[in-house]
């Protein structure tokens, strides 16, 4: 029983909290954390807390909302899941006396698409640092053309850009990764499925006229064109929906 003790007491201290301290545009915060089996986890509630948000708890773990944007994550889970996309994380989170804490990767997936701030940490100096995204401008144009009973939308940017489509009910939205540059706030075409594309920071939303629609998309190069092809969906067929968010890609895909 002796030889167990040095063990037990090492386990208890790996789970004790000390303090970090968050570094942000408005000033440096404390947070918890500890190390458990050469793991870092950082207090999700002070993290969020200190970058304007909130962490509560959930029947399946907990939800950590900042902005307009929510993170559900426990500790029976690796993944944190945020909208349709996924966070991965080498370990899942800990909860020590119902105070969850998560990993590095967390904050870095969640804090980025709540805030467009990136997260970094130094361990020399205990601090971890929460900086604005410092994103390109890329200038966009878009045209609609309606031929033979499609629907085609070119976006064409003035520089590449990564990007993300997703389907909405009655839109589609192109998130990049570069902030826009539009001509106008807005454009209203005259088009049959194509209502208007509106532009809000690095988001592009296609307002469509009708819900039941399908696309292809794909790209061009010399300029950089993303070309959308909206048409009338077939009728659904039964079983398991399909994905609604698509991550860039080389090639056509065809989006329902």
């Amino acid at each position: 029983m002796k030889r167990l003790l040095p063990i037990v007491a090492l386990l208890l201290l790996a789970q004790t909290p000390t303090t970090a301290v968050l570094r942000t545009p408005s000033g440096d915060k404390p947070v918890n954390m500890l190390v458990q089996n050469g793991v870092m986890y950082f207090a999700a509630d002070d993290v969020i807390a200190a970058l304007g948000g909130a962490v509560k708890p959930d029947l399946n773990g907990f939800k950590a909302t900042l902005g307009a944007t929510t993170a559900a994550f426990g500790p029976d889970s690796r993944f944190a899941v945020v909208r349709e996309d996924l966070i991965e994380m080498p370990v899942p989170p800990l909860v020590i006396d119902g105070k969850p804490y998560a990993v590095l990767p967390f904050f870095q997936g969640f804090v980025a698409r709540a805030a467009d701030t990136e997260i970094s940490w130094d361990p020399t100096a205990r601090i971890l640092q929460a900086r604005p995204v410092q994103r390109s401008v890329v200038g966009v144009q878009a045209s609609v053309a309606n031929i033979q009973g499609i629907s085609k939308v070119v976006l064409t940017l003035t520089a590449p850009s990564e990007y993300t489509i997703i389907k909405e009910a009655g839109a589609y939205t192109v998130r990049f990764k570069a902030q826009l540059k539009p001509p106008t706030a807005e454009q209203a075409f005259d088009d049959p499925y194509v209502k208007s594309i509106g532009y809000a920071g690095s988001d592009l939303r296609i307002q469509l006229t009708a819900p039941d629609v399908a696309a292809d998309t794909y790209r061009l190069d010399n300029p950089f064109r993303i070309v959308i092809d909206i048409r009338k969906a077939a009728a659904p067929a039964p079983g398991p929906m399909a994905p609604t968010s698509f991550p860039p890609w080389p090639g056509s895909l065809t989006i329902v």
